[in-house]
């Protein structure tokens, strides 16, 4: 029997989890003028597993009816927006966004791609084959 995928690489069954105050106080931390970075920080690493985190992130939408991702992006800068877009995404998504950034252009970053695609097991990079199809393809991946 083949191993399963790594927590985050299968989002076909995500735990109840109520994560409406963690929704609530990301909102806060981004609403109005300025960011609470301080905020946002200790909101999102409090949330320790990717499962979690998918699960923050279709709350937060259902909650607010606005897109997790798209906000952090528009309220940080630099390194901070990097770091929290990879937290957002959760491990399955960022693979995706980092192979998509990798493959673009003229040339191809190969130390990316080594990382990614020689770290992962199996059961880890099959989720991902379909979602580098899409976004290159079509419709992006689940942010």
């Amino acid at each position: 029997m083949p191993d399963p995928p790594s927590p985050g690489y299968d989002l076909s069954r995500l735990p109840p989890i109520d994560m409406t105050h963690a929704c609530t106080d990301l909102r806060r931390a981004m609403k109005g003028l300025g960011t609470d970075e301080k905020a946002l920080i200790n909101t999102l690493t409090r949330i320790s597993s990717p499962l979690a985190i998918a699960v923050l992130n279709q709350t937060y939408t259902q909650q607010h009816r606005r897109n997790l991702l798209a906000d952090i992006t528009s309220e940080t800068s630099g390194y901070f927006r990097t770091a929290l877009q990879a937290l957002v995404r959760g491990p399955l998504a960022q693979d995706v966004h980092l192979l998509h950034d990798a493959l673009a252009g003229a040339g191809t970053k190969e130390v990316v791609l080594n990382d990614i695609l020689l770290s992962r097991s199996n059961a880890d990079r099959q989720p991902s084959a379909p979602l580098i199809n899409t976004r290159t393809t079509g419709p992006s991946p689940p942010q």
